[in-house]
């Protein structure tokens, strides 16, 4: 019998009801006070935040274009570009590029990707919004990524 199973890669698990590499109820350090509350340079994230989930295509991973993201789903991510980070706060060079396909485009994706992860198509990326801990205003977008696998269970 053949299971598919997501393994979270990120540095800390995360595994708790909301299940394996969600980004609840999770404070970061953002460097940069908010605008709206210049008290606050704590950012927060949820499961509620994710913006997006793309299981990877050949391309993806091969191509140098960057992630693509499917027509219908680019409404999901913000019009302007946000500062883009790793799962320990990195702050990576990420923009997305519109025009007759929708790309999340920069260097850092294949240092991130083939590198740093090891991706390979059909694994997952996930997108989640950072939320100024005050007033919940977007600052920012992190990246998280889960690996597929399959595990042969012998009876």
């Amino acid at each position: 019998m053949t299971e598919g199973m997501d393994l979270n890669l990120a540095l800390y698990s995360g595994i708790g009801a909301e299940g394996a590499g969600s980004a609840a109820g999770r404070i970061y350090s953002f460097g940069h006070p908010c605008p709206r509350c210049p008290d606050v340079n704590k950012v927060k994230s949820g499961p509620e935040d994710q913006l997006l989930w793309k299981e990877l295509s050949r391309s993806d991973i091969k191509d140098s274009h960057g992630v693509y993201i499917q027509r219908g789903d680019e409404y999901r991510v913000p019009r302007t570009n946000f500062p883009f980070f790793d799962e320990t706060m990195q702050s990576k060079l990420m923009h997305f590029h519109r025009g007759n396909k929708y790309y999340l485009r920069g260097k850092w994706w294949k240092e991130f990707a083939v590198d740093d992860k090891k991706l390979q198509e059909g694994d997952i990326v996930r997108i989640f919004g950072l939320r100024c801990q005050s007033c919940e205003e977007l600052r920012g977008l992190m990246m998280k990524a889960y690996s597929k696998f399959y595990t042969l269970i012998v009876d």
